[in-house]
């Protein structure tokens, strides 16, 4: 890719409750997994940003989802990168706040924000690292306090603030292995295609085909 300003990242919020979630483990024959339950509705919320070309991510604690808080991402989002930002998001109220106005249109040479076609959570690859980040770091255990959860997620999330092949890999495989199986919708595929090629300069078209396994899209340029 020859035009390092140029950066393609995707966003998404998530809540990581304090009870536990179980999914299949391997025990012993004979012998049944426990695991304790806290009887709970406490959770920690994060905004998360993915580099979809070198898997860095980017997250922040937060405890609610709003205009404000979104736009206190996207500053910290800046203030951690370098270049130009195209950001493919969904399209939650929040994301085109009347307080974020202003902000936009003074950080518009920094950011560009491209929006995911409605109802398409299957087209963003930050909600696989959700998942990974529940498979790996809070399914099947218990946390016995809120603070316990918030220092488990904080640590996991450390490993993925540099460069790394594990998720710029891995959301790829997810991604074209959802188009092939048929789990992504070929129609919204289509759409956020065409929302990428009208929305990125003609310079950046280089970093949509460097970047198009990673949304499950083929090139033929």
């Amino acid at each position: 890719m020859k035009d390092p300003d140029i950066q393609l990242w995707c966003e998404d919020e998530v809540h990581f409750q304090r009870h536990s979630s179980l999914i299949r483990m391997w025990s012993p024959r004979g012998q049944q997994p426990q695991v304790p339950s806290a009887s709970t509705r406490e959770k920690v919320g994060f905004f998360g940003a993915l580099d979809l070309k070198t898997g860095c991510l980017v997250t922040r604690e937060t405890p609610t989802f709003n205009g404000e808080t979104f736009g206190d991402f996207l500053r910290y989002l800046l203030q951690s990168t370098q270049g130009k930002l195209y950001l493919i998001l969904d399209n939650a109220k929040y994301h085109r706040a009347r307080i974020l106005k202003e902000f936009f249109v003074k950080n518009q040479e920094r950011l560009a924000l491209i929006f995911l076609p409605s109802y398409s959570p299957e087209l963003n690859p930050v909600e696989r690292v959700w998942r990974i980040t529940r498979r790996q770091a809070t399914h099947n255990r218990y946390f016995p306090s809120i603070a316990e959860l918030r220092t488990t997620l904080t640590s996991h999330f450390v490993k993925w603030q540099q460069p790394n092949n594990a998720l710029r890999v891995l959301c790829a495989k997810i991604c074209i292995g959802s188009v092939v199986s048929g789990q992504i919708d070929g129609t919204k595929m289509l759409q956020l295609s065409s929302v990428l090629v009208k929305s990125l300069p003609p310079l950046s078209l280089r970093l949509l085909v460097h970047s198009a396994p990673l949304l499950g899209l083929r090139s033929r340029v």
